[in-house]
């Protein structure tokens, strides 16, 4: 699967789940490590990191009386860690889809290497000398 786009028009109905990428990173309390899923740097517990809330539609008959026609089943979180979500917010600032679960560092470099018009670099803080 391809790591960027500028085809973002999915269909909507075509989906098999969707997201929310939340912009304020918060210190989460969890009890265990969670692992961005991006670059899958370990999320201790007390690490700054960004929520991904995820849904989807119901698949079901006994889901739908559960949820209601058109609810939404929510899924289980997926996280950003702070450089991650960094790199994500500057391709959404350019109108550049990306794959969630690609490594966004790659993805930053190949855009770069690749498909940046020419003088144009997207820079990221912190990223300068990773990109």
């Amino acid at each position: 699967m391809m790591g960027i786009s500028c085809a973002c028009d999915y269909g909507l109905d075509d989906c098999s789940w969707y997201y929310e990428v939340h912009d304020e990173a918060k210190v989460y309390d969890w009890k265990r490590a969670r692992k961005c899923c991006s670059c899958k740097a370990s999320l201790r517990p007390g690490t700054k990191a960004h929520c991904i809330n995820r849904w989807r539609a119901p698949v079901s008959e006994v889901e739908e009386n559960i949820y209601g026609e058109g609810g939404e089943v929510y899924i289980a979180d997926w996280w950003f860690c702070e450089r991650c979500h960094a790199i994500y917010a500057a391709f959404e600032k350019v109108n550049v889809c990306v794959d969630l679960t690609s490594d966004l560092r790659e993805d930053l470099a190949e855009f770069n290497r690749d498909y940046a018009p020419r003088g144009f670099r997207l820079k990221v803080a912190g990223m300068e000398r990773d990109s």
